[in-house]
């Protein structure tokens, strides 16, 4: 039995980081189409510094024009640093970077911390909650 929840726990975690790298390739790419089955019908975004966003379409509207602008993309890139399973749901902490590809150049944007908190919803991982806050100092 042990092997078995070691080898669901080890499942979960890398289906979640491959929906943690298709979050960052789908707002990079601006494939906007792509955003609902990323997130969980009653998801909550809470942004650094905005208002909380709350249910699925909400939050596609809120990543789809946080990455909408036609001169610049926004090439990010998630390292967890802990992750907690308890079950369908698993909450996963760690740092983000995120660099500005404009005019073929690339420069750093913004570095942060983020939770998500992961939930099986229809047999998939999605993000079900999540917190995100810029390490730069408020100006």
């Amino acid at each position: 039995m042990i092997a078995e929840v070691a080898t669901d726990e080890c499942a979960a975690l890398v289906e979640i980081t491959a929906a943690r790298h298709r979050f960052a390739e789908v707002l990079f790419n601006r494939d906007h189409a792509a955003l609902p089955v990323l997130f969980t019908a009653d998801t909550m975004v809470l942004p650094s510094g905005k208002p909380l966003v709350r249910g699925r379409e909400n939050a596609v509207a809120f990543w789809t024009a946080a990455s909408s602008n036609p001169d610049r993309q926004l090439r990010s890139e998630y390292e967890a640093i802990d992750s907690l399973i308890e079950g369908a749901v698993v909450i996963e902490s760690g740092r983000a970077t995120v660099w500005a590809v404009e005019a073929g150049q690339e420069q750093l944007f913004d570095r942060g911390k983020y939770v998500v908190v992961w939930k099986q919803e229809d047999g998939r991982w999605r993000r079900h909650r999540d917190i995100y806050n810029s390490d730069a100092p408020k100006t």
